[in-house]
């Protein structure tokens, strides 16, 4: 006696369920010879209580020593815990030959109660064609394992009817869950699953991740409709998650349920444009990121800080005041971190050009009406203008040669104490104005005084000045001072006095 019939021993007969033609029990040793599994199809059917099991269909084949071919089709299935198994013959098939009396015997068991051998009919047709059958039944189960036992005794006339047996091993597989939510773009660390297709009071489900499969957290099955929830955070480190769930039932585990995918909020950094020219004073960092997560901009590759570090607000789109940075072209990289995950960086390196405000290095002292002026911090290529303070008037300009430094020749329109200011341009972009610096504009050289003689022992100056009321002194060849008169309003001067006589 083989382990199966100890097993046989421990199984109860006491079945339900109905058989066509002789309904007599037939005792008898399981044979060994044992199939996989050979699913025609599988077909999903929702039980009373409202959970969803699956139909399999399957065909049992026997031959004969003569080549002769018996087939049975028989449906079967567990309900959706697992706790009952049905097994129901559906049709058959024998190779044509002389004789329609073959006899076909069905049995099935499983860890708890078995339907023992017995004869579904003793006239089966040996057609070569599909015949409808019925009979079988249902037996208390757990979720693992059946057998079904099929057996043939062909009918040959005028010899021997031989006999053959097969047994197919079918397994218990639990209801595949559902995953329905959530996918896509998520702003949250904290991700909250919901499914369908729970099994209440014996199933578990669990989801996992689909890259290793890891767990990331257990679900909990509602109500008896079979919906479920689980909660878990974004695993460190990620911004793309792609999850799928399993149910089990006892030792047996449902097939991966589909897959859903979320990502986080992406990061990314919009502004400076890439090639952009932006002003020193002016340079500011923006872009989209993922809702609490710190972020900051750096040099691509060192790190080095470029900017402030802040918190993206649950709009999704940050700010950061960028720090001063030199003339020229910079690259830049969005810096970001997630909770306490790891320091991640965009994959951009953006270029972009700071302009900064120019530096006025000279000249000193009295300058005449016409100078130059000269500084340093220019960027290479820049035009300059050079503007009087708190005045929009150009007085003059140049560029800025290699390595920053530049000149601009001035002309100024009047005489007296001033503050000029430089600016540079470059692509259309306007730097802010430098720190002023004060001149002092010497008048420049008057035309010829006139001196005529009006009348005996008169003497009269006459000529033409700058401003009304600007004081004109006149001095002989030595020095001496003869005369000062004050300049009118059409910018004339005129003063007489007596002759001196030498």
């Amino acid at each position: 006696m083989n382990a199966d019939d100890d097993a046989d021993k421990n199984l109860s007969d006491n079945v339900s369920g109905e058989s066509s033609g002789n309904d007599e029990v037939i005792n008898g040793d399981w044979p060994e010879k044992i199939v996989d599994v050979s699913e025609l199809s599988v077909r999903e059917q929702v039980d009373s209580d409202g959970s969803v099991f699956s139909v399999y269909t399957s065909i049992l084949q026997v031959t004969s020593y003569s080549n002769k071919v018996a087939k049975l089709k028989v449906e079967y299935y567990w309900n959706a815990s697992g706790t009952s198994f049905t097994c129901q013959a559906k049709q058959y098939w024998v190779t044509a030959f002389d004789g329609d009396s073959g006899n076909i015997l069905l049995a099935f068991r499983t860890n708890k109660q078995q339907w023992g051998l017995r004869e579904l009919t003793d006239k089966a047709k040996q057609s070569g064609k599909w015949e409808d059958i019925s009979g079988g039944g249902t037996i208390t189960s757990d979720p693992s394992k059946a057998n079904i036992w099929f057996r043939y005794i062909f009918d040959y006339s005028g010899g021997d009817d031989p006999t053959e047996d097969i047994t197919l091993d079918v397994y218990f597989y639990p209801q595949t869950p559902v995953i329905t939510a959530p996918s896509g773009e998520i702003t949250s660390l904290s991700i909250n699953v919901t499914g369908t297709g729970g099994i209440q009071g014996v199933g578990a489900i669990t989801v996992h991740n689909a890259n290793g499969d890891a767990l990331l957290g257990p679900a909990t099955i509602q109500n008896s409709s079979g919906h479920w929830t689980a909660a878990f955070n974004m695993p460190s480190g990620l911004d793309t998650l792609t999850f799928f769930a399993r149910q089990k039932v006892g030792t047996a585990t449902s097939t991966r349920s589909n897959e859903k995918t979320v990502t986080l909020a992406p990061t990314t950094l919009t502004v400076p444009a890439r090639n952009a020219v932006v002003r020193a004073d002016q340079l500011v960092f923006k872009g989209a990121g993922f809702p609490g997560a710190r972020i900051w901009a750096v040099v691509p590759n060192y790190g080095t800080e470029l900017s402030e570090k802040v918190t993206v607000p649950t709009s999704k789109t940050w700010e950061a005041r960028g720090e001063p940075l030199s003339n020229g072209v910079h690259l830049a990289q969005a810096a970001y971190q997630i909770g306490n995950g790891p320091i991640r960086y965009t994959e951009e390196h953006r270029p972009f050009t700071v302009l900064d405000k120019l530096s006025i290095s000279g000249p000193t002292g009295n300058q005449d009406m016409s100078f130059t002026v000269t500084g340093t911090n220019g960027l290479t290529g820049a035009s300059v203008d050079v503007k009087i303070d708190f005045d929009n008037t150009r007085v003059g300009g140049g560029e800025v040669a290699a390595g920053g430094a530049w000149g601009a020749r001035v002309q100024m329109s009047k005489a007296g104490p001033t503050s000029l200011v430089a600016e540079q341009t470059y692509q259309g972009v306007t730097s802010q104005r430098s720190v002023a610096r004060a001149f002092k504009i010497k008048p420049a050289k008057l035309s010829p005084v006139q001196v005529s003689y009006p009348s005996p022992g008169v003497v009269r100056f006459s000529g033409t000045g700058y401003e009304n009321g600007t004081r004109v002194e006149i001095f002989i060849a030595n020095g001496t001072l003869q005369v000062f008169t004050n300049v009118k309003a059409d910018r004339s001067l005129s003063r007489v006095r007596p002759a001196l006589i030498h």
